[in-house]
């Protein structure tokens, strides 16, 4: 690769300058030196992008009129770009094996789920299996080497681009913060622009003309086809559900009477006073008494016509109990009675809805 341009000679020295300032930022980050205060990381990431975008006018005007010297100085540059990224990629897979990321801290890990922020939520979730980890670290490590090697740095670019942009798109939807969102942004960028620079073996590769027959019209209908039914499956359970969704929600129950062969009449028993209510996604019904161990689920399906829900709870093949409520508002609050027999006896619960 010759860069003869200024334009050109701009944009690699730019790439490599924003690369070198995420690397700083990610060494003073965690482990930096106590004698290294925070002014003087930012100051020496800010000194390594000042540094590159001004060596581009350098390298242009000096070698003006020498082209004999600008086929070297662009392999140096792109090398320098490569080994750079190389290090900062590798050293997030180094992170992940020795268990510096995906780690929530105890007294977070102890809130609700539902209290809990995007960025504290997906590491908890990646967290979970340390295989999954290592294997996004292998893939970032491996992919980084090859990243090293001319005659396979377009199969480590391959490999990289894909497992980055999924983080880049990990850490802007689920609130990750700024400074992991601006490393993710800074190597894209930088991937991107590694790729751009083999645009023409891109193109050949997956664009090149073949001496074959035109696809007929039937086969593309066919292939087409697979799309379309795929559509029409989800569509249909989806219109299965709208009912459904009328009365999606969480209850929380104020009080409730009914047999001892579903939950017992005396709510004085802490553990067993029905207490919330859970109308959820998939059609799924769950009874709570006062705590997350205590639950009956089952399954529901609403009439919104008669305003009566009918819920299957199965235990086991053996034991399945039914139950069939009618679902009112109370006037002049907005409380909802569910009213029902089971066998010979009644329930009747008031509850409210509070998301």
């Amino acid at each position: 690769m010759q860069f003869k341009s200024f334009f050109q000679k701009f944009s690699a020295c730019f790439i490599l300058g924003i690369i070198l300032l995420a690397d700083v930022l990610l060494i003073g980050r965690d482990k930096r030196p106590i004698w290294m205060s925070p002014p003087m990381v930012f100051g020496l990431a800010g000194f390594c992008l000042i540094v590159s975008i001004t060596y581009a006018f350098v390298w242009h005007f000096k070698n003006k009129d020498k082209i004999e010297g600008l086929p070297q100085q662009s392999t140096v540059v792109l090398a320098f770009i490569r080994y750079a990224l190389a290090f900062s990629i590798a050293s997030f897979g180094w992170k992940k094996i020795f268990g510096q990321q995906f780690v929530v801290p105890k007294h977070i890990a102890d809130i609700p789920m539902s209290q809990l922020s995007g960025e504290w939520l997906t590491w908890y979730y990646f967290g979970y299996s340390y295989s999954f980890g290592c294997i996004v670290a292998l893939m970032q490590i491996g992919g980084s080497l090859l990243l090293l090697f001319r005659k396979t740095q377009l199969l480590g670019m391959f490999i990289l681009f894909p497992v980055m942009l999924n983080i880049l798109l990990i850490n802007l939807f689920y609130g990750m913060n700024a400074g992991a969102l601006m490393q993710s942004v800074i190597i894209m960028i930088a991937l991107s622009y590694c790729l751009l620079l083999d645009i023409d073996k891109l193109i050949l590769f997956f664009f090149q003309e073949k001496k074959e027959q035109k696809t007929e019209l039937t086969k593309i209908l066919i292939r087409f086809s697979a799309i379309v039914l795929a559509f029409l499956f989800v569509y249909r359970l989806e219109n299965e559900s709208t009912q459904n969704e009328v009365i999606r929600g969480t209850y929380e129950v104020e009080s409730s009477k009914g047999n001892s062969t579903f939950f017992p009449s005396d709510s004085s028993q802490k553990d067993t006073r029905l207490t919330k209510i859970y109308f959820d996604i998939n059609d799924l019904c769950v009874f709570e008494f006062n705590s997350t161990n205590h639950r009956k689920i089952g399954r529901y399906d609403f009439d919104s016509t008669q305003k009566k829900i009918n819920v299957v709870f199965e235990q086991s093949p053996e034991n399945v109990a039914i139950l069939s409520a009618a679902l009112s508002q109370l006037k002049g609050t907005k409380q909802m009675l569910m009213s029902s027999k089971m066998g010979k006896d009644s329930i009747r619960v008031i509850m409210q809805r509070i998301n």
